[in-house]
This record gives C-alpha cells, sequence and structure tokens, in this order.
C-alpha cells in the first residue's frame, strides 16, 4: 500500500511538474481531454494565485463532471451559490446536472427548477421527468423542444432512455450528416448500435471516434462492453488495463469497478456491487443477475421485488427471478407474474421479432409447458447462442419434454459449464435421456459421478431406477433399489428390488442377458433387508441356475 501511494504521490508530482515547465494552457488541456492535467494546473494556479485562467473554480468543476467526479462538481457549485462574489443563478443548472449524474433525480429537479427559465433548463427537466417516469412532465418539456441541435439532441438521449434506439439513432445520424465536426456523435451511434445488440456496427462506428480520442473513457469502456458481448469477459478486460495502468483513477471510478466485475463473471459482485447502487443504476441488476447464476433465488428476488422494469432487460431480468423462485418455491403467485411479464416484452410489437423478444416468449411459453412452441421460437434464434451454455440449457430441456431424446442428448452435452452440469435438475434430465435412448450405463455413471446432498442424491437413484424398471432394463433397476434399500429400507423398495430381479432373470432364460450377470443378482438379494424373503428367491435363482 505505501509502495502504491508513492507512485500516486510521484504521478501528481509529475503533472505539476509538466504543468509548470511546459506552460501548458488549460485550452490544450481541454483540446486533449487531459482532464486530470487540467486539473492539476487549475488547482496549481488557485493555491499559487496565478489569475491566468478566468473563473477556475467553474472550470474545475467542469473538469470533475468530465472525469465522472460529479460530487466534487457539486460541492464547487454549492459553495459558488453561497459566494457573494461569485454567484450565478446558471449554476443552479449546472448543479441540477451532477445530480442527474448522481442517480438523485428528485433533488436535481428541485435545483433546475430553481434556476433561469430557459433552453437549458427545459432539457434538464425534460430529462430528469424521463428518469422520473413522469410521463405528463415528459409531455410538457417535449412541447417547448426546438429545433435546434441542443434540443435535438436532448432529444436523441431521451429516445435513447427509453429504449426508442431507432428514433435517436435517426437523429444522431441526421445531425452527423449536417456536422460531420462534430465527433461525439460517432460515440453516441455507438451506444446506440450497443443497445440494438449490433456489437460489430456499434465498434465500427467507434473506432472513428478512438481514432482521435484514444483517452476517451467512455469511449474505451463502450469498446470494451463491444468485446465482452462479442468475444469474453478476459477480452473486455485486457482491452481496459493499458488505461487503467495508465490512470489508476479510473480503476476506483465505479463505472469502472462495475464493468470489471461483470468482465470478470461476477468476481467479488457481493462485495462491490452494493457500494456502487446509488452511482451506477446498473449495479443492483447486475447483482441480481450475479444471484440468478448462482441459483439464489431468495437473494435475487429480495433485490428486485421492488425494482418497477421500464424497459424490456428489466422486465425480462423481473420475469426470470420471479420464475426461479416460483419454481423453487412452487409459488404460482410468481410464476403467474413471470409469465405475465415475459409475455409482455414477447408479445409487444417493438420486441416480438427481436432476439431478446423471442427468449422471453419462449420462456414465457416453457411455463406454458407447451415445449413444441418453445423449439420454433428457440430454433429461430439459436444462431446467436452458439456458445451461450444457459441457451443450450432452455433448449436442451424443451426438446426433452417435448421427447425429442437423441435431439436433447445432442444439446444438453454441449452444456460446458461446470455449475449447469452439477445442477439436479440437469443430471435428472440427462439420466432420463439417457435411459430413454436404451444407455442405461451412462445413467448410472452419472450418478456415480456426481456429487449431490443425499436428498438429492436419492432422487436421482429414484428416477433411474423407475425408469429403468419402465424400459425393462432390469440390471440398472436393480443397482438403483438396491442403492435406495440401503440407503431408507421399506416394504416398497424390495418389491421393486424383488421385480428387478426377476425381470433380469426371466432375461437370462430369454437369452437376452448373459447368466454371468446372476452373480450379481444374488450378491445384490443377499444384501437386502427382508432376509428370509431373499433368502428364498436366491436359493431359487440358484437351483435354476444348476438346469441350464
Amino acid at each position: 500500500m505505501i509502495h502504491n501511494r508513492a507512485i500516486g504521490r510521484t504521478r501528481v508530482e509529475h503533472k505539476q511538474q509538466e504543468a509548470q515547465t511546459k506552460k501548458y494552457s488549460l485550452e490544450e488541456f481541454l483540446e486533449k481531454c487531459d482532464y486530470e492535467g487540467a486539473v492539476t494546473l487549475l488547482k496549481f494556479n488557485i493555491i499559487n494565485k496565478i489569475t491566468t485562467v478566468e473563473k477556475p473554480q467553474e472550470w474545475l468543476a467542469y473538469c470533475y463532471v468530465h472525469l465522472g467526479k460529479y460530487q466534487e462538481a457539486f460541492n464547487i457549485y454549492e459553495r459558488l451559490l453561497q459566494s457573494d462574489d461569485e454567484y450565478d443563478a446558471d449554476h443552479l443548472l449546472h448543479a441540477a446536472v451532477c445530480k442527474v449524474y448522481m442517480g438523485e433525480f428528485e433533488e436535481a429537479r428541485d435545483l433546475a427548477q430553481r434556476g433561469p427559465a430557459n433552453a437549458l433548463q427545459n432539457r434538464i427537466l425534460f430529462h430528469i421527468a424521463c428518469k422520473l417516469q413522469d410521463d405528463d412532465a415528459l409531455l410538457q418539456y417535449h412541447s417547448k423542444l426546438q429545433n435546434v441541435e441542443s434540443d435535438q439532441l436532448a432529444l436523441a438521449a431521451v429516445h435513447y432512455l427509453r429504449s426508442h434506439f431507432e428514433p435517436s439513432l435517426e437523429t444522431y445520424k441526421q445531425l452527423a450528416d449536417d456536422h460531420p465536426e462534430y465527433d461525439a456523435l460517432n460515440l453516441y451511434m455507438a451506444m446506440v448500435h450497443y443497445r440494438l445488440d449490433y456489437y460489430d456496427k456499434s465498434l465500427e462506428v467507434l473506432k472513428k471516434y478512438l481514432a482521435k480520442y484514444t483517452n476517451s473513457l467512455a469511449a474505451v469502456n463502450l469498446a470494451a462492453c463491444n468485446e465482452y458481448r462479442l468475444y469474453t469477459g478476459a477480452a473486455a478486460e485486457a482491452s481496459m488495463k493499458p488505461y487503467i495502468a495508465r490512470e489508476p483513477a479510473l480503476g476506483r471510478m465505479p463505472l469502472i469497478r462495475h464493468n470489471m466485475v461483470v468482465f470478470n463473471d461476477g468476481k467479488n459482485a457481493d462485495k462491490i456491487l452494493p457500494e456502487l447502487f446509488e452511482s451506477v443504476p446498473e449495479s443492483r441488476l447486475n447483482l441480481v443477475i450475479y444471484h440468478l447464476k448462482r441459483k439464489e433465488s431468495e437473494e435475487a428476488w429480495e433485490l428486485i421485488k421492488d425494482f418497477e422494469p421500464s424497459i424490456p432487460p428489466e422486465f425480462i431480468l423481473k420475469a426470470s427471478v420471479a420464475a426461479m423462485l416460483g419454481q423453487d418455491s412452487d409459488n404460482l403467485t410468481l410464476l403467474n407474474l413471470a409469465k405475465e411479464w415475459y409475455s409482455l416484452v414477447g408479445g409487444s410489437a417493438t420486441e416480438q421479432d427481436t432476439v431478446p423478444g423471442r427468449q422471453a416468449m419462449s420462456a414465457c411459453l416453457f411455463l406454458l409447458r407447451q415445449f413444441d412452441d418453445v423449439i420454433i421460437y428457440l430454433d429461430s434464434i439459436k444462431q446467436y447462442f452458439e456458445n451461450d451454455p444457459t441457451f443450450h440449457w432452455n433448449y436442451g430441456m424443451a426438446l426433452a419434454f417435448a421427447g425429442r431424446t437423441e435431439d436433447a442428448l445432442s444439446v444438453l452435452q454441449g452444456v460446458v459449464d461446470p455449475m449447469m452440469r452439477e445442477d439436479p435438475a440437469y443430471l435428472l434430465n440427462m439420466a432420463r435421456l439417457y435411459i430413454r435412448s436404451d444407455n442405461p450405463d451412462m445413467a448410472w455413471e452419472l450418478y456415480c459421478r456426481a456429487s449431490l446432498p443425499p436428498e438429492q442424491s436419492m432422487e436421482l437413484l429414484q428416477l433411474i431406477g423407475n425408469d429403468c424398471y419402465t424400459a425393462k432394463q432390469w440390471l440398472h433397476a436393480l443397482k438403483a433399489f438396491d442403492a435406495l434399500e440401503r440407503l431408507e429400507p421399506s416394504t416398497e423398495l424390495w418389491k421393486a428390488k424383488r421385480g428387478a430381479a426377476v425381470g433380469l432373470v426371466r432375461d437370462v432364460a430369454e437369452g437376452k442377458e448373459d447368466d454371468a450377470v446372476l452373480d450379481d443378482v444374488v450378491a445384490m438379494l443377499k444384501k437386502s433387508q427382508a432376509q428370509d424373503q431373499a433368502a428364498l428367491l436366491v436359493s431359487r435363482i440358484e437351483q435354476w441356475r444348476l438346469t441350464i
């Protein structure tokens, strides 16, 4: 820790020396988007009472906003608003912007309403109304927007926030055609392409922006998010590390901390994400996803039960949690809510032909047990999920429940996620599929390899025993009932075990099994709790064996 602090001091001292020796101007720092350098220069000037920059406190707040240090920026505006010499009513609007970025929308609204009644105030209140889902206010402020660039940018941003991505993209494209010198439009268009799941296109557009602004945090972060979607979390993390190594402060920013957790497949999510709930709204939902992946349905529901979804991904996530907890607890109310939310997304005009929309409808149909229809929906999008274990799980289960045994086996064998392969539902269904495909050896091997709690282990044995008995696969039925009887002896298990033994002897008599298998039959019968009945049956088998 001491070493790291020394490095931090050295970097600050270097920035200060650079600011003094090279005599960079504020404009040069801002032109390069070097906001850390600009902050260093401004602080140096303020401390040393150098007046080459007018209104240094305002510029310092401006730089803090661009660095994502919204609280620091707000603190400056708050001080300026309390100063007789530097008071400016516009700072009420600037402070409101900080509060918007901090996710404190009601406080932002109060500040903005106290500020000057101008176009900036209207744009801020328009944005806040969207965030607060106040449709009446949204219409009111929308009606005041003009056909000028700033207002059109605000409208495009609100379209984006409301998941109206096509009109948002059209606005940005029109502005880009009219003003090719507005480089930031490439970043905005890349963000929209990302939300439309066009990750390749997003990266393509983003390269134009990154070619000029190589150190843009927003652009670098978005590029990493695209790489995460297209490739792996490791690839995304690798693309971010050079920037964090160059500027360690970036690694402490809430958004970057959040994304690095996501890129690392949720590592330390339970420790890091709760700290970010206020600054990064997505952190709560990603913590929900973390609990979902760990099959912790109660913890996931506790986080999301009071959350009001407003866009399709949020409805899908809340439906997924309700479905999991509903199945875990046999709660029909939750299952019905899950069906309703899935159907709302999958049946909507804007989502029904999208990949998430079809996933949502397939999930609704799955809960309705309409598996043939589930398969139709999943078939239409499977090309997008070649390496997705969750998709293979759902697709394989639907095939299994629809009676398509060989197809189901093929798909479920492709599930490589270790947690999924150890899930009791996976093991039960795989065992059943092996038995249906006349391969009970594989079902028994599955049981032998499984590391399950006693209750679930017995459930797997019961399934193997019953399904093998029904399929007249007597040896493995006998093995399963023998294991069960030794765990919990009962009259029913003895009868099942005896029936399997008799069936196996019949197969030997009919030439379907080699008589060597009778050694196993006798050995298992001798272990039975019903010793008298078992001894009589063993005696008869051995006498009969002498005659063949």
